[in-house]
């Protein structure tokens, strides 16, 4: 199962905690009774989850706390707190919990909220995982590539589509209207209501003018995909 810290200041609870999730099969690293040494202890014992306590003594709390271990070392964190008022459900939502307990709690609440952070865990890894492997494909492509929004307004590219079309920096092609660069205006809205029309263009050829005025012949294709124009 799990390698799970708890930081709860209150020993009966902590301890009750701590048999719960032994009973549910995981491994308890550790009890922390503050925020400060339960975030030095993720930094040396790397739990898989944290199930924090919001009302902590000390300067700071479990929620600033919660917040801080998830931006620090991306370990999902369960909050717990006696209190469900609306002041603190709403700072709960600004710490990043992946969970939010209501004191006293049973076994099953605590296995299902475990269940579905570490769930909840393992997609957004997976995501982002997905999406840096994307932005470097994009990025390191030798491939002149571009996103644009359906508008045709352009809001990114790499490397290569800045040396083809002459622009000096990333800023510059920002917001440059996609159907600027054909060298007949008429021909790029042509492409551009084709690919909202189809989804999107066969590779056709485009005559396309770079900033310095020379015209250049490219082989490309322009696809529309959640909501934004890829080419």
């Amino acid at each position: 199962m799990s390698k799970i810290l708890i930081c709860e200041d209150e020993p009966i609870i902590a301890l009750d905690i701590e048999r719960t999730l032994l009973r549910l099969g995981h491994e308890v690293v550790g009890t922390y009774t503050n925020a400060e040494e339960a975030i030095q202890a993720c930094d040396e014992l790397k739990p898989g989850l944290v199930l924090m306590d919001i009302e902590l003594k000390g300067p700071m709390d479990g929620l600033e706390a919660s917040k801080r271990i998830y931006e620090r070392y991306v370990i999902p964190v369960i909050v717990i707190t006696a209190f469900a008022d609306e002041a603190t459900v709403s700072r709960a939502k600004d710490s990043l919990p992946f969970g939010y307990i209501i004191k006293p709690f049973e076994e099953r609440e605590l296995r299902t909220s475990i269940e579905i952070a570490l769930y909840r865990h393992e997609m957004d890894q997976k995501l982002r995982f997905s999406e840096e492997r994307y932005r470097s494909l994009f990025e390191d492509a030798p491939t002149a590539n571009f996103t644009a929004t359906t508008g045709g307004s352009i809001t990114d590219c790499n490397g290569t589509f800045l040396s083809l079309f002459a622009f000096s920096k990333r800023e510059d092609a920002l917001d440059f209207p996609f159907v600027d660069l054909f060298n007949q205006k008429k021909d790029g809205i042509t492409v551009l209501e084709r690919a909202l029309q189809d989804t999107k263009t066969g590779q056709e050829e485009w005559s396309l003018r770079k900033r310095n005025g020379e015209t250049i012949f490219v082989l490309a294709t322009l696809i529309l995909r959640s909501g934004e124009l890829r080419g």
